[in-house]
């Protein structure tokens, strides 16, 4: 799950938290999406139609936490 895909391509997500308290890099989500591009008010990459990680999704409960 290390491999970066394209713009609109489909991915599992992967989130660095960085806070004053806490540092977490590269930590797999239990999430799919596509990518997105970054634009001027959010110079970073964005993902759309977020869902459950296709191998999970059948153990994955959705909209609990």
């Amino acid at each position: 799950h290390n491999e970066v895909v394209g713009y609109g391509d489909t991915g599992r997500v992967k989130l660095t938290t960085l806070t004053d308290e806490l540092f977490i890099p590269g930590f797999l989500e239990r999430d799919e999406g596509e990518r997105e591009e970054p634009f001027e008010t959010f110079p970073w990459d964005g993902v759309s139609g977020v869902r459950p990680f296709h191998e999970i999704a059948q153990s994955t409960t959705v909209g609990v936490y």
